[in-house]
């Protein structure tokens, strides 16, 4: 087996295990290392309370970016996503889930 055989096992290899912690139950928000974009908002997901976006790779971590990019947050920012159900999903500054 060459260097490219190596190679295209350990991505088989990878892509099974992302594969069986999908199967085994977790869900797909609480898996490490997702890319998720997340819009933050100001206290509540009123539109005049939206201060911007960022791409985190924890969703549990989004409202702590927020708070930690964004000035305005001041502390009270939520990190929002969408998650595959379709349901809002948002976290605060201290990783507390909240379903909208």
């Amino acid at each position: 087996m060459g260097v490219r055989g190596i190679i295209l096992f350990v991505l088989a290899a990878t892509a099974g295990f992302v594969g069986q912690a999908c199967a085994l139950g977790e869900k797909p928000e609480d898996v490490q290392g997702e890319r998720v974009n997340v819009s933050c908002f100001k206290g509540n997901l009123d539109p005049g309370n939206y201060i911007g976006s960022l791409t985190v790779t924890s969703p549990q971590n989004a409202g702590m970016r927020c708070n930690s990019l964004y000035y305005d947050c001041q502390g009270a920012c939520l990190g929002c996503f969408t998650d595959p159900n379709g349901f809002q999903v948002c976290y605060d500054n201290d990783g507390r889930k909240i379903q909208k």
